[in-house]
């Protein structure tokens, strides 16, 4: 039927101008006819491709109003037609742009357009026809757009902020959004489009903004609505008549419609209204003669927080998380651009009630409603209005700490907070004002929000009891108290500290005495702490011991920091009178008198608690007192005081967990004092507490003492911090004086921790199993005697129980209940394994070997049983084998000999279990494989040795099972690794034919060959098989046996027993391979392994290929390691890099020549449009200089010298891809630093114009995108290692290379802020391509440089080819410091510049790391030389300035040579 309208043109037209469609009924569809049409080259129209395509635009523009279904613009054969026409350069000789411009501006292509992006989401297959649509968009929009207005085009913008999500619309969006913005721009009226933006569009725009994935159409979309909302024309308009922002309206009708997206939105807005208004201040605030001459900086910022307050309000009093997060990034952007002035009312105003609100959020914080107050985002809000202005957060800081204080929480923005306030007090030399606030919150009484016991936790663990806020205290005390503060200080702090004691004892004490009297019959005796009343009159007492508490925290920290060394004499006299006073009258006087109160106490009463708080705050003050390195005062051994806490410890059961800590502590200290004391009752309580309250399993503590409660879960986690306690700081103590069972217990109690505990969750937390790494790596554990002897006692008891016993074969061994072993040795065995075996005598080694060997026997016997738990066995059997191993190794290396008796006897019952023990599918059977392959390997060593010297026949007996165990050694991996490893062996430990006997060779010799006999039809299986579908698992495995065996060969061929040729089809393997790969049909990890397999076998291959096959050979090698890289993912490279590096090693000079020159070649042959494939190219050659044979110098010269020419000659590797460039610039710093010695002066003037080439200007706009860091870091390396090790070929380029630092120095600058463009393109313009604009290199990069210009000062000695003759051991060590002299003025001359140029900056923190590299620049340049510097150097008043500034700051900090 559609033949019909294709007879004639007339025909065709009027079916596409006919009124229905189809045109006649039940035939074919307008776009079906056009399609024929336009696809019959045979059928002739004039000018069809433009009647096609008027028919289609038209049809698009009258129907877009359709509905979905019946909608041309959403049919993709419309699109697609119109994409196949556009396409076409030419239609019947004419080109498409002389009749597509009239036809584009008779039909208006932004209607179309916006109705398409505005039903995109009807479509049900969206990907295509996205694809369509961009096609023609990308041909139609640069004709259409030129005839469109700006209110047009905003249609069709906003159209588009509907479908950013769409990825294949991105190059759409960024045509539409640039034409807006171009439009927009040039619009002599920009009210109207501003109006109709804020009413239609502000909200899909922030939408948009905050949702767009694509970092550029995101960034041309916010800048679009930039330009339109803080358009110049408007904010004139508004700063004129002193109106409020008009986005500000539209703002507030966004937040009662959707306050989330508002406040996620409003930082952007602000940021940009600031850099807008900066940028254009100029032009808003002009400046007469009568201005003042500060407001062009003032008024900006005065405006700014004016439209901060604006959108502030917009926020309102909301507490939720975005409200916060908000005004926290607010903040920031004030505390940025530096826009808040104090001299401002409002802005002070603004800033008080934000203050206001924080109180509020903190209030919110302290009543435990976090999950609605988002606390840490309060405190970065008050933190940054510190930041800003101290005196802000000044008049409320009495109410802001105690609000810190009954907040829980260790987070870094609490801890930052109070840095914050801490570094101002520091800087004005005010930290005692301070300390009296942070005393005072401390000390004041607050109401318990819950039980006193919870109030106790929640002070001790906030913010301001923090050890890392209180060691900042300290070092603030330490480093910074003046001296008229140190006295005024102590007294004041003593002082609190008693009258909060006076108070906790008479309140503690009269409700004691009042329970007394008032006692009932009903005892409290049995009511647990935690369930005590705390409405009793005891609640006042327990308040003030809490409160107690913190300040004796406090003035422990304050008091034992004091600068005592830097005070004068007077004042130190007084103040250690003072302190001496508080330690010796009052510290011991409240201990006693609590200990005293405590002994007639009820131990559950309300009352007890309080007091047991308050002696442990108490011990706690006396022991920092004692161990204070500043204080040094006298040591003060109270008997009565000590013998009553030793009392103490017999109702350590019925004790507060925390106490009993701080009474051990306190014990111990005197022990090691040498203080009298009662050491055996100590220690035997101590092991009572600890064998009692002790669990290996349940013990956790938070490293906080303030957590271990009364009751058993505390006792335990007690029980814990005592031991890790002793373990750290009084192991000599218990060495010295614990009993030889005092002792044997201890070490038993550190035995049964279980080292393969759960992972930790909290890294705060203390586990059992740390204690061990605190036991087994001090060396101070181990040089104590008494508890060595007794560890190595307790190691032989506890593993007495396995016994010596023979290794019958497989078949006689029967499964058995006594083969099961007791935890004790197991445990025992793995303590052994973190122990250091230097501290065991070399008997008990023996003889825990042989134990080893049983006790593996009787493990790998009992997985013979059915109802076993095999991982739980095979964990054990890992366990021996991994110490087995480990005691080999230490034997070898320390020259002893190990008992050979039963060697080989284990490697023959582990070759008879390899096959039942190596198929269990358990989460350690890679671990138990990897441990029985070491323990076989290093027998197999042994045997292999000793079988020149003792016979063959252990090692022929070995190799005999192996074979016979070798019938399944295609179902079983461990007898695949075993011989594996054999050949490893071989290969790396038995390089001649004399190392091992002839019997074993000849034995060898057979198995390969009955093994390559047996392996051949599944090698030839494989070459039929589809790599494209199969399962790929066996071929693996069969190709890694084939490698194997293929260096087996190898290296009988090299004994001069040589076999029959093997079949050499790695070739056509790796064809195959390849070919499914490119084909794409096949994507997994099995296809990658046999790819990386197959390399494999394709390098040992060409030790039997010769003559012309061996150079097609070696291409074959490269043409596959360069498909691969591309077609693997990068585990995959590493593991063809791991084959290469071993193959370059092993090749002989000839084929290492040809290969380097066939890379060279290829290299070459495409240098001037380098591709992907480049980059692997020079990656193989930087693989094959690292990794080359020996003899090999001449062949690496000749390489190198070509591939720099290469790369110096051909642009695409420096100026083209950003991972090419890095890559070349790597096998440079490779071949400078591996082979420094084969450098010639070639190669040095090829590296300086490499090293030229990069740091050459480039025009902006060709600039990278991002910066490569590498690049940089890349040419730094270069350079220190030709300074530092070839020396003498950088003098003879020193001027090259001062240019190169120039170069270096220029591209630390980077753009300053709210440049124009063109402003931005001159700074760009003196840049190299791979720095960005938006990302100037950084302190590491500075630092980087520094440390190159430090080089040019270090002496070395010279590294060259003949520097191993006897002669040039003595050569004198140099530096280039005298040579460079005369350079060294250009370069900081380049610094200067840089500094001194007007458009750029260099940031203070790239300034202190510059500041070393450009010492040593003034270091080498003597006065005059500075002085001609400063003359004509052609600066003006600035760069002198800054050479002055420089210069003066080397003086102050160069060593004259006195002192």
């Amino acid at each position: 039927m559609s033949m019909a309208f294709l007879q004639s043109s007339q025909d065709f037209v009027r079916a596409l101008k006919a009124q229905p469609d189809p045109p006649s009924p039940g035939g074919p569809t307008k776009i079906e006819i056009a399609e024929q049409a336009w696809a019959n080259s045979g059928f002739y129209v004039p000018s069809k491709g433009e009647v096609i395509a008027d028919w289609i635009l038209t049809r698009l523009l009258k129907e877009k109003d359709k509905e979905t279904s019946l909608n041309p613009i959403l049919d993709e054969r419309y699109w697609r037609l119109l994409h196949s026409i556009l396409d076409n350069s030419t239609l019947d000789g004419v080109a498409t742009n002389s009749w597509l411009t009239q036809l584009l501006h008779r039909i208006p292509l932004g209607p179309v357009i916006g109705a398409f992006l505005l039903n995109l989401h009807t479509s049900k297959t969206p990907g295509a026809l996205i694809s369509q649509f961009a096609g023609c968009v990308a041909l139609l929009w640069p004709i259409s757009s030129q005839r469109m207005n700006v209110e047009g085009l905003q249609e069709s913008f906003g159209a588009f902020l509907h479908c950013t999500s769409y990825e294949g619309l991105r190059k759409v969006g960024i045509l539409l959004t640039n034409s807006y913005r171009s439009s927009f721009s040039n619009s002599s009226s920009k009210k109207k489009p501003h109006q109709m933006f804020l009413q239609k569009y502000l909200s899909i725009w922030l939408q948009a903004v905050s949702t767009t994935e694509a970092q550029d159409v995101r960034q041309a979309i916010l800048l679009a609505g930039v330009d339109v909302i803080f358009n110049l024309e408007v904010l004139r308009h508004e700063q004129s008549t002193k109106a409020n922002p008009a986005i500000i309206a539209s703002l507030q009708i966004l937040a009662n419609q959707d306050s989330s997206l508002l406040h996620k939105s409003l930082p952007t807005l602000f940021s940009h209204y600031v850099q807008t208004c900066t940028r254009h201040r100029g032009a808003l605030f002009s400046q007469g003669s009568h201005n003042h001459t500060r407001i062009p900086l003032d008024k900006p910022r005065e405006t700014a927080m004016v439209f901060f307050s604006s959108i502030l309000n917009l926020v309102g009093d909301s507490e939720d998380v975005s409200a916060w997060e908000a005004r926290f990034a607010l903040l920031e952007i004030v505390d940025r651009e530096n826009l808040f002035n104090p001299d401002q009312s409002s802005s002070s105003s603004v800033m008080n009630g934000l203050l206001k609100l924080c109180l509020r959020g903190l209030e919110g914080g302290c009543k435990e409603i976090q999950n609605s107050t988002p606390t840490s985002t309060v405190i970065q809000c008050m933190s940054v209005v510190t930041k800003v202005d101290y005196d802000l957060i000044s008049p409320i800081l009495p109410e802001i700490l105690p609000k810190l204080l009954q907040i829980s929480s260790s987070d870094e923005t609490h801890l930052n907070f109070l840095e914050l306030l801490l570094s101002y007090h520091i800087k004005t030399r005010t930290v005692d004002d301070f300390f009296t606030s942070v005393l005072s919150a401390i000390s004041s009484q607050i109401a318990p929000q819950n039980s006193l016991q919870a109030q106790y936790q929640l002070f001790s663990s906030s913010s301001l009891m923090h050890p890392t806020f209180l060691k900042s205290l300290a070092r603030a005390t330490r480093d910074f108290m003046t001296e008229s503060q140190c006295l005024v200080m102590t007294q004041h702090v003593s002082k609190v500290t008693k009258d909060t004691w006076d108070q906790v004892h008479d309140a503690l004490s009269a409700a004691s005495k009042s329970a007394k009297k008032t006692k009932k019959s009903a005892s409290v005796a049995d009511k647990d702490i935690d369930g005590l009343n705390d409405k009793i009159p005891s609640e006042d007492g327990v308040l003030r011991a809490i409160s107690y508490t913190l300040v004796a925290r406090f003035a422990s920290v304050i008091l034992s920091s004091l600068p005592t060394q830097a005070l004068s004499t007077s004042t130190l006299e007084s103040v250690r009178t003072a302190l001496l006073e508080f330690r010796e009258d009052f510290v011991p006087h409240a201990v006693s008198k609590t200990l005293k109160t405590l002994k007639n106490s009820n131990a559950d009463s309300l009352e007890s608690w309080g007091f047991e708080i308050t002696l442990a705050a108490n011990l706690r003050l006396l022991y920092a007192f004692d161990v204070s390195r500043n204080l040094e005062l006298p040591l003060n051994g109270d008997g009565k005081m000590t013998g009553r806490l030793t009392e103490l410890l017999e109702k350590k059961d019925e004790v507060l967990p925390e106490l009993m800590v701080e009474v051990f502590r306190t014990l111990f200290y005197h022990l090691s004092v040498h203080l009298p004391i009662a050491h055996e009752e100590a220690i035997e309580h101590l092991m009572e507490y600890l064998g009692t309250h002790f669990s290996s399993s349940h013990s956790r503590w938070s490293s906080y003492a303030h957590s271990l409660s009364k009751d058993k879960t505390g006792r335990s986690n007690a029980a814990l911090a005592i031991l890790f306690m002793i373990l750290e700081r009084w192991l000599p103590q218990l060495d010295h004086f614990a009993s030889k069972d005092q002792l044997s217990g201890f070490l038993q109690m550190v035995t049964d921790i279980d080292p393969e505990a759960p992972e930790i969750q909290s890294p705060t937390e203390l586990w059992p199993k740390h204690l061990l790494s605190v036991i087994f790596h001090s060396a101070q554990f181990w040089e104590f005697r008494n508890i060595r002897d007794g560890f190595l006692e307790l190691i032989d008891q506890n593993t007495a129980f396995i016994t010596s016993r023979r290794f019958p074969s497989k078949s006689n061994r029967r499964p058995s209940s006594s083969n099961t072993l007791p935890s004790e040795p197991v445990s025992t065995f793995r303590f052994l394994l973190l122990c250091p075996l230097e501290y065991l005598t070399w008997s008990l080694i023996v003889e825990l070997m042989k134990r080893a060997m049983a006790a593996d026997e009787m493990v790998s016997c009992a997985l013979l049983e059915h109802d076993v738990n095999r991982r739980h066995l095979m964990e054990q059997l890992i366990l021996f084998r991994v110490f087995m191993k480990r005691t080999h190794t230490y034997a070898s290396s320390g020259g002893l000999e190990l008992p050979k008796q039963g060697g080989h006897q284990l490697v023959l019952r582990l070759l008879e279990d390899l096959p039942s023990l190596g198929d269990d599918a358990t989460g350690v059977q890679k671990s138990f494989e990897t441990a029985t392959l070491d323990l076989i390997e290093v027998y197999l060593v042994r045997l292999l040795k000793a079988s020149k010297i003792d016979g063959p026949e252990e090692m022929l007996e070995v190799l005999s099972s192996f074979r016979k165990s070798t019938i399944a050694i295609n179902n079983c991996t461990l007898l695949f690794g075993c011989f594996g490893r054999l050949v490893d062996i071989l290969g790396r430990d038995f390089a001649t034919t004399g190392s091992v006997h002839e019997d074993v060779l000849v034995d060898l010799n057979n198995f390969h060959q009955e093994k390559s006999l047996a392996e051949l039809p599944n090698i030839l299986a494989i070459m039929k098989a589809d790599f494209a579908v199969g399962d790929l698992g066996p071929g693996i495995e069969l190709l890694s046996r084939h490698h194997t065996l293929l260096r087996l060969k190898k290296w009988l061929d090299n004994k001069e027993r040589s076999s029959a040729k093997p079949n050499l089809l790695g070739e056509k393997l790796i064809a195959k391979a390849m070919q499914a790969l490119n084909s794409h049909s096949r994507q997994d990890s099995h296809l990658f392994h046999l790819s990386i397999s197959l390399f494999g076998v394709l390098l040992q291959e060409l030790e039997y290929r010769v003559g012309p096959e061996d150079m097609q050979h070696l291409e074959v090698i490269v043409a596959a390691y360069i498909f691969l890289s591309e077609g693997i993912p990068s585990e995959g490279v590493k593991e063809l890099d791991i084959y290469l590096s071993t193959f370059g090693k092993q090749m002989n000079a000839a084929d290492y020549d040809y290969l380097l020159s066939f890379i060279a070649q290829a290299v070459v042959a495409s240098s001037t449009e380098p591709s992907l494939h480049h980059r692997h190219l020079v990656h193989l050659a930087s693989l094959l200089l690292r990794n080359h044979p020996s003899h090999s110098l001449i062949h690496i010269q000749k390489f190198a010298t070509k591939c720099l020419g290469i790369f110096v000659n051909s642009p695409g590797f420096v100026e083209g891809d950003a991972e090419l460039r890095t890559e070349v610039l790597l096998m440079v710093v490779q071949y400078c630093s591996d082979q420094q010695a084969a450098l010639r002066i070639q190669d040095t003037s090829l590296i300086f114009l490499l090293i030229a080439k990069c740091l050459a200007p480039c025009p902006a706009a060709k600039h990278d995108i991002f910066t490569s860091i590498n690049v940089f870091h890349g040419l730094i390396s270069i350079l220190t290692t030709l300074i530092r090790l070839r020396r003498d070929l950088v003098t003879l380029c020193l001027p090259h290379l001062g240019m190169i630092l120039q170069r270096l120095i220029c591209c630390t600058k980077g753009c300053r802020p709210n440049l124009g463009a063109k402003q931005t393109s001159l700074v760009m313009g003196t840049l190299p391509k791979w720095i960005s604009a938006s990302e100037p290199l950084g302190t590491e990069a500075a630092k980087a440089l520094a440390r190159l210009l430090e080089s040019l000062t270090v002496k070395s000695t010279i590294r060259t080819i003949s520097s191993s003759n006897q002669t040039d051991y003595h050569q004198k060590a140099e530096s280039l410091s005298k040579p460079f002299s005369k350079h060294a003025a250009y370069v900081l001359k380049a610094h200067i510049e840089a500094m001194n140029d007007p458009l750029c900056i260099l940031t203070l923190d790239v300034r202190k790391e510059l500041r070393p590299g450009l010492f040593a620049l003034c270091g080498m340049m003597s006065e005059h030389g500075r002085d001609t510097l400063m003359v004509s150097g052609g600066f003006g008043d600035g760069g002198k300035t800054v050479l002055k500034a420089v210069w003066q700051d080397w003086e102050a900090t160069r060593y004259t040579g006195k002192g």
